[in-house]
């Protein structure tokens, strides 16, 4: 992409010399390669096009990337490119951050040279390929940290990876995703990543266990989680430094396109270290399915449409199916006043359009509830008829359940 451009460049401007010399001896030479790389379709290439040792590191990165295509085979290949697009996202959410931009070309940079010897030198030690940082070994091709004790390598220890999505009453009745290692039904836990529909942005709240003996709650560090070999760089900060249960460790928000996910999805292990501190290492066994519907389940409540905040729509039960909860943008207190003169049990439907029981209101009671301008509510008699559906309004503070039961008689009203 980079090479390309700058060769149109050169033969345009060589072009031009030959046609009008005395207008190309004059010519601004740099504001041609501004104007040149203001085409660039998005901020990161066009600040990649102007910079120089951007435009030589996209053209080194496309090489060995190259190079990969007739080292490795054809599915090892495609898990290369499905990566690489991803890191492109992460790379174009740099914009014109020349900084952001160089850190991110780097490392990525300097990742595919290694996989590149790795594959180049299969007989070689780990050490000769550059296996040599702490805790490293070398096996089948790549790198591995190991550390003394590698969490829930053993099976019969009880760890493992699990994915909840649930709403949650301790979440303010958010929908919220979870992705575990741990042990279940004890406080043992190693990882935790949380996304929720009521979160801004697409990144994951995540914490990895570590020692923070000494360490200061909320101190930021740069650390590395590395797996397989493969190093990813972050910034975060320390966590539950004087926590008596849960993670006690880092907290970082990696976004739902970053390519860690992946990575751990078909990974063996995964290190974390600060600086040249100690390596903690869990083992990756089962992750797989967990952490690609942990991903999928994020980026589905996150990109969830929106109804306008004028919102006056008044859904009846033949709806129900279709009804389903949206992201949680607009925060709406809400009262439910039962002014029947029948039982009615009051239900939110989620974010599968799901109903999920909240409250049983006898006549005249009364409920009242944190939603969202997005979320239904519908409203049953005993046998569980849909009576009603209300879609919060957000000039409205309480509504009253007034529709009768379509049905009468013994177990009807």
């Amino acid at each position: 992409m980079t090479r390309l451009l700058i060769t149109t460049l050169v033969v345009w401007l060589a072009a031009l010399s030959l046609v009008a010399p005395s207008f190309a001896q004059g010519f601004d030479k740099a504001a041609a390669r501004e104007a040149a790389c203001a085409q660039e379709p998005n901020a990161a290439q066009e600040e990649i096009c102007l910079d120089r040792d951007l435009t030589r590191k996209d053209g080194a990165l496309n090489e060995v990337y190259a190079d990969l295509r007739k080292l490795m085979s054809r599915d090892d290949f495609a898990r290369l490119r499905r990566e690489q697009r991803a890191w492109l996202k992460v790379r174009n959410r740099c914009g014109s951050n020349t900084r952001c931009l160089r850190d991110i070309y780097t490392d990525r940079l300097a990742e595919l040279e290694q996989m590149a010897e790795n594959l180049s030198n299969p007989g070689k030690s780990h050490v000769e390929i550059g296996c040599d940082g702490p805790g490293q070994v070398y096996r089948d091709g790549r790198c591995f940290n190991q550390a003394a004790a590698v969490i829930g390598s053993n099976p019969a220890d009880g760890w493992t990876w699990g994915m909840t999505a649930q709403n949650e009453v301790n979440n303010r009745g958010r929908y919220t995703v979870r992705l575990r290692f741990g042990i279940p039904e004890t406080d043992a836990l190693a990882f935790e990543a949380i996304c929720d529909a009521g979160s801004s942005g697409y990144s994951a709240s995540t914490k990895i266990g570590y020692d923070t003996t000494g360490r200061t709650e909320g101190a930021t560090i740069n650390f590395s989680v590395s797996i397989d070999g493969r190093p990813f760089r972050y910034s975060g900060a320390y966590y539950g430094t004087q926590a008596e249960y849960g993670i006690s460790g880092i907290l970082f928000n990696p976004d739902f396109n970053d390519p860690m996910w992946e990575a751990m999805a078909g990974g063996q292990q995964l290190a974390v270290q600060v600086a040249n501190g100690p390596v903690t290492a869990l083992s990756l066994r089962g992750s797989g399915k967990p952490a690609r519907d942990f991903i999928s389940e994020c980026k589905a409540i996150s990109s969830s449409g929106r109804y306008q905040a004028t919102n006056t729509a008044k859904p009846s039960c033949d709806a129900f199916g279709q009804l389903k909860s949206k992201r949680s943008d607009t925060p709406v207190p809400l009262t439910f006043i039962n002014r029947t003169d029948s039982y009615r049990s009051v239900m939110w439907l989620n974010f599968e359009g799901q109903p999920v029981e909240y409250a049983n209101l006898n006549p005249g009671e009364t409920f009242s509830v944190n939603t969202y301008l997005t979320h239904p509510w519908m409203f049953t008699d005993g046998p569980g008829n849909c009576i009603e559906i209300y879609l919060p309004n957000q000039n409205t503070s309480s509504f009253e359940i007034r529709q009768k039961s379509p049905a009468f008689g013994p177990g009807n009203d």
